[in-house]
Formats: C-alpha cells, sequence, structure tokens
C-alpha cells in the first residue's frame, strides 16, 4: 500500500486493504470452541487445562474490534465437554458464519493413540475406556467436522494440547492436501507434540497451550504489527521448550504446526495495533550488527558466529555456510531459530559472553560465542 494511499483512506477501508494484501480477505467473524478437562472421573486427573481454555478463548476474544468485527467464544470446561456435546457443538458451527470467516477448535486434556499407534483420540470428560468406541473423540471425528467447515470456504484452525497429538497431523495428511485455492477454505493445526511425545502440564497451564497465548500477545517476531501463522510456529516452538526448562521439566515436547496449501503462513491470527490514519514519517534508526564468535561441540563442526541485526534478523556462520534467521531476547535468556525453526539455539548471556544449547530434529549440543572486538557497526 503506497503511502499516499495510507494517508488519506479512512481508517476501516485502510484495515480492509491490509488485510486483504495479508490474504485475509473477508475474515470478519470468529468462531471459538474451546474445551479444556481437569477433572475426569474415569481417567487421570489434570491441572491447568480448564484455564487453557478459558485463556485461548480470551486471547481470541481480543482480537475483536482488531482483526475480527466479532469474535464469539464457546468456553466448555470439565463436564460441560462431554462426547456428546463436542460432536454436537462442532456439528453447530456449520450453521454459522459465513466463507472467509476463522473457526477455531481448541483442546485441552488427555490423548492417546489406538489402532497400533495409527489413530489418535482426545478423552472428553466422561470418557470410559470399557465403553471406549462411544465416548472417545477420534481423530477422524475431529477432522470430518472441520472438513466440513473449510468446504464452506472458512479458515479452521484445530489447536490441541494433548498427549500425542502429533499423530493428528499423520492423520490429517489428506485433509491438509485437498484444499489447495487460496479463494477458498483452509484447515491449520496447531499441535503441542510430536506423535510419539508426552505433553507437558505446568501446574496452573499447560506448556503449549501457554506458549500459543504467549505468541498471540508477543510472538510479532518482525515487529510489523501482526502475529502470522508462521510467527506462531516459530514462537511456540521455542517458548513451549523453555516454559518446560523453566519448571525444571527434562522432557522432549516438540510442538506441530502445519496448514493445507490454500494458506498463506503469512496470514495473520492477531493484530497488536491498529492500522495508524494519517502516520506521521518516523526517523528511521540506523542499521547495527553486533558479531560474536565461538564454538559449538556438534560433529563435523566447530567454529560458529552469528551476526545479530536490529529488528530481530540474525545470520549465523558455521561449518555449513550461512544462515539467516531471527533472534529475541527475554533478559539474559536469548532465542536464535533458523531453518523455519527446525534449529534452535537458547542460552544466556554473560557480559561479552553468550552460551548454552541447540537442537535440531535429531540432537542437541553445545555452543558458545563471545563478542568480537569492534563488532558493532
Amino acid at each position: 500500500m503506497t503511502a499516499y494511499l495510507r494517508n488519506r483512506l479512512p481508517f476501516g477501508v485502510a484495515l480492509t486493504l491490509l488485510l486483504l494484501a495479508s490474504g485475509w480477505a473477508g475474515a470478519t467473524e470468529c468462531f471459538v470452541l474451546s474445551a479444556g478437562v481437569d477433572n475426569y472421573p474415569h481417567a487421570g486427573r489434570l491441572n491447568g487445562c480448564i484455564n487453557d481454555a478459558r485463556n485461548t478463548s480470551g486471547v481470541f476474544h481480543q482480537q475483536q474490534g482488531k482483526l475480527f468485527t466479532r469474535v464469539h467464544a464457546d468456553t466448555l470446561v470439565d463436564g460441560q465437554a462431554t462426547h456428546g456435546a463436542l460432536i454436537q457443538r462442532m456439528q453447530n458451527l456449520a450453521r454459522v458464519g459465513n466463507a472467509g470467516d476463522v473457526v477455531v477448535i481448541f483442546l485441552s486434556g488427555h490423548g492417546g493413540r489406538t489402532n497400533d499407534n495409527q489413530s489418535w483420540y482426545f478423552l472428553p470428560y466422561d470418557y470410559d475406556a470399557r465403553r471406549h468406541g462411544q465416548t472417545a473423540l477420534t481423530d477422524r471425528q475431529i477432522l470430518d467436522s472441520a472438513d466440513v467447515l473449510v468446504n464452506q470456504g472458512k479458515k479452521v484452525f484445530i489447536i490441541v494440547d494433548a498427549c500425542y497429538s502429533g499423530q493428528l497431523r499423520i492423520s490429517a495428511q489428506n485433509y491438509l492436501g485437498k484444499h489447495r485455492n487460496p479463494q477458498g477454505g483452509g484447515l491449520v493445526l496447531m499441535l503441542s507434540s510430536s506423535a510419539n511425545q508426552t505433553s507437558a502440564a505446568l501446574g496452573q497451564y499447560s506448556a503449549f497451550a501457554k506458549a500459543f497465548v504467549d505468541a498471540m500477545n508477543a510472538g510479532d517476531l518482525n515487529r510489523d504489527g501482526k502475529v502470522t501463522i508462521d510467527e506462531i510456529r516459530r514462537y511456540s516452538y521455542s517458548r513451549t521448550h523453555d516454559l518446560i526448562r523453566e519448571h525444571g521439566q527434562t522432557g522432549q515436547q516438540d510442538c506441530e504446526v502445519a496448514w493445507s496449501p490454500s494458506i498463506s503462513g503469512n496470514m495473520p491470527v492477531a493484530m497488536l495495533q491498529q492500522v495508524a490514519v494519517n502516520p506521521q514519517p518516523q526517523p528511521q534508526p540506523q542499521p547495527q550488527t553486533t558479531v560474536w564468535t565461538g564454538n559449538e561441540d556438534l560433529a563435523s563442526f566447530g567454529r560458529l558466529s552469528f551476526h545479530f541485526h536490529t529488528g530481530g534478523r540474525v545470520q549465523m556462520h558455521d561449518a555449513a555456510g550461512w544462515s539467516e534467521g531471527q533472534w529475541r531476547r527475554d533478559g539474559s535468556q536469548i532465542t536464535l531459530w533458523f531453518s523455519n525453526g527446525r534449529v534452535v539455539y537458547t542460552g544466556t548471556m554473560h557480559g561479552a559472553t553468550m552460551y548454552g544449547t541447540a537442537r535440531n530434529d535429531r540432537t542437541a549440543w553445545n555452543w558458545s560465542v563471545t563478542e568480537s572486538t569492534g563488532g558493532r557497526r
């Protein structure tokens, strides 16, 4: 959008054009079905899932008047979140809204696998293993309900914090692959752990659910005023690991985010600032780069350097060459993402030294770097 248009269009028109440019045309309303179960009568009790459901409804409701003209949130906790109620509420979502609207289905509670670990299910409040077929909310039931909504032209987000939820991504491959029209509906999966991992509960909330809410509020990695699907993917991956570590837990939990070809990773899920009317020119800061060099103990690697730029951009140089990434600092803690979040460096800054651990899909290793003399320019 040119400066000429920004300076002269009314706020509502400018916002509409911005959303059109972002691939969010027509998404004026949001419908949220959020369920959390702590006090199972026939399964182990949990902590934090009720808070997860309420927090997720709340963070979407904050987008009313920003990204959405209206947000409708239906929050079911404990005894409200029965198998029958969840099925009925998912079916009801097909009777409201229009093409282009956003639908969010959020589930927090127990999850399990069956059929030789080829299928996944969520445990509603009334789940009973003796009546598994009648009380388990299966991946097929969830995906079929979502597919009806996608076929109506809606953008559907399935967000789950439950053990083994990554299996849902495997089950959803055919559902994801068949939706390719950018002007049509689409499906987005945001899952707390891979198919063979449990999901951590941290007392007042679950790790991934908390990371997702934090991403909606603070995941604007490129500082452009909106939080996109891809930014949520990168932010929540790192934030989940950080939360687990902060609570003294050591389990590995890698959240997974995937979307159909009809969806753009640049699609905004949250707006953090309003579109300005008649914005005044602001002085631009001078580019600044800080260079840090050192080593890492990953096999076949060794020398390592990071070039930190303003605006959250970082370049890494190692045995594989140059890699572009992003960085975030919270106090003395620093996180760097490369390869679309598949390689993550986390560490501590102590004066002119940074050190910590890194991980990819296969392994983890240690690293340490020191600020180079004259590296700031």
